[in-house]
């Protein structure tokens, strides 16, 4: 019975490890960077259009000042002091990092300074795909970690001692 529990225990850790190594690969690999950004005037600099045909999440990791994210239709009004009006501010924003959750449509992102940002990363990725292949990791997580829990109980658990029933059929003394 031991034995068993190791067995269901990694057959459980190997489909969990599969899972989250798929949910992984789908995430990166949905991934999508930005880049590069052209010159449209002088100190201004702007990424290619960024289409959305469902929600997604953008991510602009270490943003120079003066870096954020304009809706298409309001770029031929923004300009170094109108910037912060039409700028869409971002859903979370700490550490150098900021996090945009945005509907479909057609978006910016947009530079004021003097040279073409460098050390700035831009990142996308479809909601959708965030929802599925995150979930199938998270699920892959906890069946990875539920497994080898599991596995190793039945690798070191001991069998009970205590007396063995005789055989049917034994002789047994009154």
């Amino acid at each position: 019975m031991i034995r068993r529990w190791a067995y269901i225990g990694l057959a459980i850790f190997v489909v969990g490890i599969v899972m989250l190594s798929v949910g992984l690969y789908g995430t990166l690999h949905g991934l999508h960077t930005v880049g590069p950004f052209t010159q449209r005037s002088a100190g201004e600099f702007v990424s290619p259009e960024l289409n959305f045909t469902s929600q997604a999440t953008v991510t602009i990791l270490h943003p120079p000042s003066g870096m954020g994210l304009v809706a298409a239709a309001n770029l031929s009004e923004v300009n170094a002091s109108t910037f912060s009006t039409y700028a869409i501010p971002p859903a979370t924003a700490s550490g150098g990092t900021y996090g945009y959750l945005l509907n479909a449509g057609s978006y910016y992102v947009v530079y004021f300074g003097s040279t073409s940002p460098s050390g700035a990363s831009v990142d996308y990725l479809y909601l959708s795909e965030v929802t599925g292949y995150g979930a199938l990791t998270i699920v892959g997580l906890g069946l990875a970690v539920g497994g080898g829990i599991f596995g190793l109980i039945g690798v070191f658990k001991k069998p009970k001692r205590g007396t063995v029933p005789p055989p049917p059929g034994a002789f047994r003394p009154s």
